[in-house]
């Protein structure tokens, strides 16, 4: 008999076992009432709890410490679980959960960051660079919705997800995992994420509670490396770090994940004025906080605040956390805190009652059970798996399209297709584990599946780390005798194998958590292969599949036609091929800087004056592609900028316009971008904002008035009291097709 069988059996064994011990809980009472207000219900469970079952509600375990201890699951001593790969069990355990003395249902915990991707067979959406390179927030709700209930479906309702973390430093391996560098761009993201979750109001039985990550500023750590300290002013955090957070809040987020790092010399963790001063006393926060894995602990490992656990959890819960992750040596020594006045219980009865509001919302205690006939007719259907197409395209961007090699012509008699990216699950992205074959396309599928596959010459060159002199003498020698070369190059983030072991540091993951990188240039061979195959004169066309910005000044100077697919999820092969043909016209913009090496970085748009008022010796100081950039296969012309008011009194609001005219020759999506300066203010202001975004469709010769509303939000900055508001002045409003790339107006505010 095989191992899963063994195992599902054994797990039938204890619940049957667990079933006849304990009684079933007197459903009479009234928070099992479905018809009274959640208040009311979580009010009346709270009084009925003992202080052991109430600090239950504040601690997680992962499947490896609940099969050593059993976490307390039979005495209801347990609230969440995170990681069970098994869905039976996930059954299993919330119906020995519903047998404790009180029935209280379990959160099941799961990182789903674009789309169900650590269930086999879920729908596996862009990441959310991607999703970010299409400026479309209403595709993040859409997917968000998709992936919430492919959880609910499967047995899970609390997802470790958005990551709201701006990014400053793409060596960061987390870098793909998040929404890019502006803080405008990420809050509208998360916002949308968040939203379409855990809905648009109470949670209900297809929401999920999200979880916004990593509070805070985690996304330029030193050397760019994960956990590494920031040391960072309180106006920057406020101005870039802090919004997306306030934006996921002000959007109905339950929960968030306190972050690795220290904050100018304060571990997150501990950090009161983070956890409590701004997040619950400043910004009204009402949900739980999430330890990120075994961060309590790190306060005793790495930042050596303490040497025993049971100050650092007097540390972390004082400080504001809510919930542990994961496992032992927990319970007991918080008990022992609020038996001995270091930790009240009313500071234990809230996160317990935010806890128990969002259980009751889900209607966990009316179903927690998995509904196993549903998961077929819900999980990856014909609609989601459009939708993961829809999104693909929408989020692909034309880096360069010299002499308009591209859209290639289908007739094409012979096609040159290589790389390690050419045919491989790299299109699915980070946090997923082996999906079935059949259910990711791939470049050389999506081709076929467009063109004649008779046309394609695949030549498997290798891994990224694993192409050889050999392989690339091949693909030179077969090169030469196409019409036309595409290489699908880049790199590779970490992904699960069947069992969800994730082997980070594989020498062929370039990117993902703890895969940080001290260069951006193309790992092993994969530049040599490219020029290579450019050298023979066949004309070149490179797809990037990638989960952060790379240093690419070679191919940018020399390839014709260049396309940023990034992790384009599991239809992602046959979106790339639709652009390569022209059956889709790219429309996807940057949302995050290419710098031209490591060496440039930081190199993010939004800068202040004196960043580049020196430049670099030897090389260019400018980016290699700047934020919000990205071509067409039809072009746009901008005209007529114009504000309703050129002067207008301060704290009023102004419609800034531009007239935008599709000047090719087929249909088109631009984004049009709106960006702010404050000419003069009493502290440095960056060279500009993005402060608006809208995508319009428009036919050839058509033209179409967009228009913003500078309202004085967009204009107020922190200023040298640290007070939020705006200065009189001048401000420069700009509009076009990108941050380098747009026209120029001045507007006059008066008091």
């Amino acid at each position: 008999m095989n191992e899963p069988i063994l195992r599902k059996l054994f797990l039938i064994f204890l619940f049957f076992i667990t079933f006849k011990l304990h009684a079933q809980p007197d459903r009479s009472l009234p928070y099992w009432n479905a018809s009274l207000p959640v208040e009311q219900r979580v009010n009346d469970l709270l009084s009925r709890m003992t202080l052991t079952e109430k600090i239950g509600q504040m601690n997680m375990y992962g499947p490896t410490g609940f099969k050593e201890t059993g976490g307390g699951l039979d005495d209801g001593h347990l609230g969440t679980f995170y990681n069970l790969r098994d869905i039976e069990w996930i059954d299993q355990v919330q119906a020995r959960a519903a047998n404790t003395r009180l029935g209280i249902p379990l959160f099941i915990a799961i990182d789903a960051v674009h789309g169900h991707g650590k269930y086999n067979g879920a729908t596996i959406f862009p990441t959310p660079l991607t999703l970010a390179s299409s400026w479309e927030p209403g595709l993040v709700y859409e997917s968000s919705k998709v992936t919430a209930r492919e959880m609910r479906a499967t047995g899970y309702n609390w997802n470790f997800f958005p990551n709201v973390d701006v990014v400053r430093d793409p060596r960061w391996g987390r870098t793909g995992e998040t929404f890019g560098e502006d803080p405008f761009l990420v809050s509208e993201m998360a916002a949308a994420m968040v939203e379409g979750m855990q809905g648009q109001g109470r949670l209900g039985e297809e929401g999920a509670v999200a979880c916004i990550k990593h509070f805070a500023a985690g996304g330029q750590p030193r050397g760019g490396l994960n956990f590494a300290p920031m040391d960072i002013s309180e106006r920057t955090l406020r101005e870039v770090f802090f919004p997306p957070f306030k934006a996921a809040i002000d959007a109905g987020a339950m929960s968030l994940m306190a972050a690795h790092n220290e904050l100018s010399g304060v571990p997150c963790h501990a950090n009161e004025w983070l956890l409590t001063k701004i997040l619950r006393e400043e910004w009204g926060f009402e949900g739980f906080v999430s330890t990120d894995w075994h961060d309590i602990e790190r306060l005793i490992e790495i930042h050596k605040l303490t040497d025993n656990m049971k100050e650092a959890i007097r540390l972390a819960i004082g400080a504001g956390v809510d919930i542990h992750m994961d496992g032992d040596n927990f319970t007991g020594p918080l008990e022992e805190l609020v038996k001995e006045g270091l930790i009240s219980e009313k500071r234990i009865d809230r996160t317990v009652r935010s806890v128990l509001t969002a259980k009751f919302e889900m209607g966990l205690f009316e179903n927690a059970r998995t509904d196993f006939d549903k998961i077929d007719k819900v999980v990856l259907t014909e609609e989601t798996e459009a939708l993961a197409l829809e999104s693909a395209r929408k989020s692909l961007v034309l880096l360069k399209n010299e002499n308009s090699i591209l859209p290639l012509n289908k007739k094409t008699k012979k096609i040159f297709l290589s790389g390690p990216n050419a045919h491989s699950n790299v299109v699915v992205g980070d946090w997923t584990r082996r999906q079935p074959d059949e259910n990711i396309v791939t470049l050389y599928e999506g081709l076929q599946q467009v063109i004649n596959q008779k046309n394609i010459d695949y030549h498997h060159c290798g891994d990224i780390v694993s192409i050889t002199n050999e392989s690339i003498a091949e693909a030179v020698k077969r090169a030469k005798s196409a019409d036309v070369a595409i290489l699908a190059v880049g790199g590779r983030s970490v992904q699960a194998d069947e069992e969800w072991n994730f082997d980070k540091m594989h020498p062929g993951r370039t990117g993902g958590e703890n895969v940080a990188r001290s260069s951006l240039d193309l790992v092993g061979k994969q530049l040599e292969l490219v020029q290579a195959v450019k050298a023979t004169g066949v004309p070149t066309v490179v797809v990037l599949f990638n989960g952060r910005p790379l240093s690419i000044n070679w191919i940018a100077e020399n390839i014709e036609g260049i396309i940023e697919a990034w992790e384009p999820g599991m239809q992602g092969g046959k979106a790339v091929a639709e652009v390569l043909f022209g059956d889709v016209n790219p429309s996807g913009k940057l949302p995050i800087t290419f710098p031209r090496s490591a060496g440039h970085i930081p190199d993010y748009y939004n800068h202040k004056p004196s960043a580049y008022y020196r430049k670099y010796k030897y090389e260019e100081s400018t980016p290699l592609y700047p934020f919000g950039f990205g071509l067409s296969y039809t072009t746009f012309e901008y005209a007529n900028i114009k504000l309703s008011r050129e002067k207008a009194a301060l704290g009023s609001t102004v419609t800034a316009s531009v007239e935008v005219t599709n000047t090719g020759d087929r249909l088109g999506e631009e984004v049009v971008q709106l960006y702010i300066r404050d000419k003069l203010s009493s502290v440095t202001r960056p060279v500009k904002e993005l402060k608006g975004f809208q995508k319009v469709a428009l036919k050839p010769g058509e033209t179409k008035t967009v228009r913003f509303q500078v309202n004085p939000e967009m204009l107020s900055f922190y200023n040298l009291q640290m007070d939020w508001g705006v200065e009189p002045g001048e401000f420069e409003v700009m509009i076009g097709r990108s941050s380098q790339d747009h026209l120029n107006i001045r507007l006059t505010l008066e008091e």
